[in-house]
């Protein structure tokens, strides 16, 4: 499904693997304006044939596992983490279940403004936007239900709507997405739906139930079952507030299955951890109540992609200036 042929996708699960279909629906776009560079002094050299250093070692530690076609390009941002074995803190660490309740629970947050933006949608529907730099630390949990049409996490025309309009805002910025449980279900849909016209510089899934029909039937196994009754709980509240709306209502709705990812893309690397819960990793330096093992990961990726994208931009501009400056010196010449 998720052929990456213009954008890079970093994905994280973790095993044995706990509540892959925790109905998380968390997506966020981080936008980043190029910084302007001092022009460069015209030289004929190809400024290209810098870029190709010889190619880092990285010795991933045996408690994690990393696959994809895209080792030999992203590994070396990621070496102070990978390279470093995976310790779940050892209260919580123990069981995916614990950890799992723990990091929803009592996982601090950073105090971060935001003013929120509710965008409306073609079908009349209605998208909050959380822009950072805002006046409010906490902001309503629910945005307002306009229409009535069901969930599918086939659906990406949500998100398509909201890049074109981050993009529309920010054209000269390059814009990367990080996806959280079915959240990272429909960003990776929606990069092979896009593949060769995606809007998006880069991506990270994390807590990714690429195989919804399955991760369905494990949600009434066990204790997961719990969480079953706790999303049920949260949906029959959703229909009480908005009974009206769901008056009359017929058809058939289903959600089809999520086909897996292409781990040999060349820009795509999947990073298995063994222990986790879903979306907990409490584990690494700021186990237990600090911010989770992956997110020196998600960012370390990010940057990493955003400095290519700037040495790529930049070698692109003194490649067209050292080709405007032989022009202009044959024509002077002639």
């Amino acid at each position: 499904m998720a052929r990456l042929d213009s954008h890079s996708l970093l994905r994280f699960r973790h095993l044995p693997s706990p509540l892959t279909t925790h109905q998380h629906l968390h997506l966020r776009l981080y936008v980043t304006r190029p910084k302007p560079k001092p022009k460069p002094k015209p030289s004929f050299t190809s400024p290209i044939s810098s870029m190709s250093a010889q190619p880092q070692t990285v010795q991933v530690h045996p408690s994690l596992e990393v696959i994809g076609g895209g080792r030999a390009k992203f590994l070396p941002a990621l070496r102070k983490n990978l390279e470093q074995p995976y310790n779940p803190f050892p209260v919580f660490g123990w069981n995916r279940h614990v950890e799992t309740i723990f990091a929803a629970f009592f996982r601090s947050l950073p105090e971060v403004k935001f003013k929120r933006e509710c965008l409306r949608t073609e079908d009349d529907g209605a998208v909050a936007l959380d822009w950072v730099a805002g006046d409010h630390l906490k902001l309503p949990p629910l945005s307002p239900i306009l229409i009535l049409l069901f969930y599918s996490a086939s659906f990406t025309g949500d998100l398509t709507e909201v890049i074109a309009h981050v993009s529309g805002r920010y054209p000269k910025a390059r814009l990367y997405a990080v996806g959280w449980s079915l959240g990272a279900n429909i960003l990776v849909r929606y990069l092979g739906q896009e593949s060769h016209d995606c809007s998006l510089a880069g991506a990270v899934s994390l807590c990714n139930p690429f195989n919804l029909p399955i991760a369905d039937e494990d949600f009434h196994k066990g204790f997961n079952n719990v969480y079953d009754k706790a999303l049920a709980n949260s949906l029959c509240k959703i229909f009480k507030r908005h009974a009206t709306l769901f008056e009359d209502i017929g058809g058939e709705y289903n959600i089809p299955m999520a086909a897996n990812a292409k781990t040999e893309n060349q820009n795509c690397l999947l990073i298995i951890t063994p222990n986790g819960g879903h979306l907990g990793w409490v584990a690494g330096d700021g186990a237990p109540f600090g911010a989770p093992w992956t997110d020196p990961c998600v960012i370390e990726f990010l940057q990493h992609l955003e400095t290519l994208s700037s040495e790529a931009s930049s070698s692109s501009r003194q490649v067209n200036e050292v080709v405007t400056d032989k022009e202009d010196l044959l024509a002077a010449e002639v």
